[in-house]
């Protein structure tokens, strides 16, 4: 996605301008003049972020011509370039309040790095004056707020991309380790035939096939929650879908830390919904809490489900005996990328999911919580489907 920010480029050289043009195009709005008057007449006309500047130029001098982008308007960033043996003229204009200075030839990796810090600078010093006039805080304050959270905000998004890209690639690595399984189902029936049945041999096949029949299922797992999360409704048994999602956390080794215990309500009716929606709402729920009990000595983990009072709702409860939820944060919790777990363990990202899957259901999420006790979620789906289409399943 291209960022909004503009960039001029002046350079009076044709093959170092269009190399610059060529590198930031992608990311950013460019535009490209040959000399210093025409870059002192573009930003008195146009919004400009950021402006690299060749120091050698026919006409003003490229320290006159920074001096003047300064003069008119001090936010926009300036990034010098200059020729090997130009270090004293690139250290004056450092003094005049350039941002960088770049040598020429210069590498792909060197502009993109600085032309985005400037970018960032010029975003947090705009931002920073607007608050200083609207709200009266000091520029210092404002400013060491804004860049702590603009560092946060990088580092949970290239989380999210992370996931994507992670999820994008499930299915093929699922693939892969299908294909491979099936070299091994192959291999090891060869060595039956090759052993003849011979009973000292046989024992040791047969863990080949049941280990492998254990990948095969973790494979299929892999490649069906890999999919792309498109909005499917049909009539669904949610107990069902719990149990899938139990099992599947089991099979991956996430409620290995914790004793499971599950109470269903017999005979709940269906409802319409999507399925692997619902599904990942279960799985964060639950995978939280199995992180909640990982430093307690009590580790349970209990999954209840039951019709609402009113007979309306399907409620299901996911309860943990866990470190619990502070409570100035209970209403924090579903906002996107808001966590008090560790960085290696999530960015906030799985609740801000589960509220939004739950709201496409038109239900609704409960939440309560005692430090040091655990928390509770209650789902809360109601029952869309006629009478006359419905009817009632006893659990899976």
């Amino acid at each position: 996605m291209k960022n909004e920010a503009s960039v001029l480029i002046v350079d009076d050289e044709l093959g170092p301008r269009e190399s610059l043009r060529m590198i930031l195009k992608p990311i950013f709005n460019i535009h490209t003049v040959e000399n210093g008057e025409e870059a002192l007449r573009f930003i008195r006309q146009e919004p400009v972020s950021l402006v690299t500047l060749d120091l050698k130029m026919p006409g003003i001098p490229g320290i006159e011509v920074l001096k003047e982008i300064k003069g008119y308007n001090h936010d926009i960033e300036v990034i010098v370039l200059t020729g090997y043996g130009s270090l004293n003229t690139a250290v004056e204009a450092l003094r005049y309040g350039a941002l960088d200075y770049i040598n020429k030839p210069f590498n792909i990796p060197q502009v993109e790095e600085a032309v985005k810090k400037g970018i960032k600078r010029y975003k947090i010093n705009m931002l920073s004056r607007i608050l200083t006039q609207t709200l009266n805080i000091s520029k210092e304050e404002i400013q060491g707020v804004i860049k702590m959270g603009v560092t946060q905000l990088e580092d949970q998004l290239l989380y999210a991309e992370k996931l994507t890209v992670l999820g994008q690639l499930t299915p093929k690595i699922a693939h892969e380790i299908n294909n491979h399984l099936q070299i091994i189902y192959g291999m090891a029936q060869q060595g039956l035939i090759k052993t003849k049945g011979e009973e000292v041999f046989n024992k040791y096949f047969d863990s080949i096939f049941t280990e492998a029949e254990k990948i095969d299922h973790i494979a299929q797992q892999l490649m069906k929650y890999g999919k792309p999360p498109e909005h499917n409704e049909d009539k669904i048994n949610v107990q069902k879908i719990l149990d899938h999602s139990l099992n599947l956390l089991e099979d991956f080794g996430e409620t290995k830390r914790c004793q499971v215990h599950r109470f269903y309500r017999e005979a709940l009716p269906l409802i319409r919904g999507d399925k692997f929606q619902l599904e990942q709402v279960f799985i964060n729920i639950i995978i939280n809490a199995s992180h909640a009990v990982e430093k307690t000595t009590n580790k349970k983990l209990i999954v209840e489900t039951d019709l609402s009072s009113d007979g309306q709702s399907i409620e299901v409860t996911i309860s943990d005996t866990g470190c619990g939820i502070k409570e100035e944060n209970l209403e924090k919790i579903f906002f996107p990328f808001f966590t008090t777990k560790e960085a290696e363990k999530g960015k906030g990202l799985g609740l801000s999911i589960v509220k939004a899957f739950v709201e496409k259901h038109q239900g609704r999420i409960e939440v309560k919580s005692k430090l040091e006790e655990g928390a509770s979620f209650k789902i809360i789906l109601p029952i869309t489907l006629d009478n006359k289409d419905n009817k009632r399943e006893p659990r899976a």
